[in-house]
């Protein structure tokens, strides 16, 4: 579901629109189906729809154009924007049955995106847990990232019991970090000196004794009781 670039491709869509032969029109059955599309639509801001337009062996050829035309003009005429629609005429080249004609007189629909959230929800509706991050990185802020070649691509590992797909889409010249980078890691090495100043100041103010001759007789009693 990953692989391969935006937009990708959802396990998601609705059932196919049918049309008598030769036939492009929109009943009111059929726009009720097409109000169904453009709600998942609304509700979904970030889904391409790709509406694809069939036809059996025996109809016209620009059946199938025309059947797309008459669905993406209403979709556009309810709200969804056109940036939001893919057109595909397959034409016959996607028969859904050689023997009956009426499954073949069709508008099909598929659901795509480009935002990886989207394919984690699909990805996690099983029992699977999987999460996608996708960050900057400098060297020697990540293991993970450390452990690739530093060369685009895509890499594979095992670390804690998990596996990871890293892909590097792109190697920046080095530079300075900006503000807005350099942020995350100059508070985490603030936080480390506040702790080591504070363990001195501890040390300095509530300094400890170890009493090795008592800690020598309650490791000789803990024996006893356990032997």
């Amino acid at each position: 579901l990953i692989e391969g670039k935006s937009p990708y491709r959802l396990k998601r869509g609705i059932k196919p629109i049918y049309f008598d032969k030769y036939s492009s029109y929109l009943s009111d059955e059929k726009k009720r189906k097409l109000i169904g599309l453009t709600v998942i639509m609304q509700n979904n801001p970030t889904y391409i729809v790709e509406v694809g337009g069939h036809i059996d062996t025996n109809e016209d050829v620009g059946t199938s154009s025309e059947r797309i035309n008459k669905i993406v003009q209403f979709l556009l005429g309810n709200g969804v924007d056109i940036t939001r629609i893919s057109e595909y005429d397959y034409g016959t080249s996607r028969l859904a049955d050689r023997f009956d004609w009426t499954q073949n007189q069709r508008a099909s629909f598929q659901f795509f995106t480009n935002d990886k959230n989207d394919l984690l929800r699909t990805l996690n509706s099983g029992n699977q847990s999987i999460s996608i991050e996708e960050e900057l990185y400098y060297e020697g802020e990540n293991p993970l990232i450390d452990g690739t070649e530093w060369e685009t691509g895509i890499y594979e590992a095992n670390y804690d019991e998990s596996y990871f797909r890293i892909e590097l889409k792109n190697i920046l010249p080095s530079r300075v970090k900006t503000y807005q980078e350099a942020y995350g890691s100059i508070l985490a090495d603030f936080q480390k000196h506040l702790e080591a100043q504070l363990k001195e100041e501890l040390a300095v103010k509530y300094p400890a004794e170890v009493n090795t001759e008592e800690i020598k007789k309650l490791y000789s009693e803990y024996k006893k009781k356990n032997l």
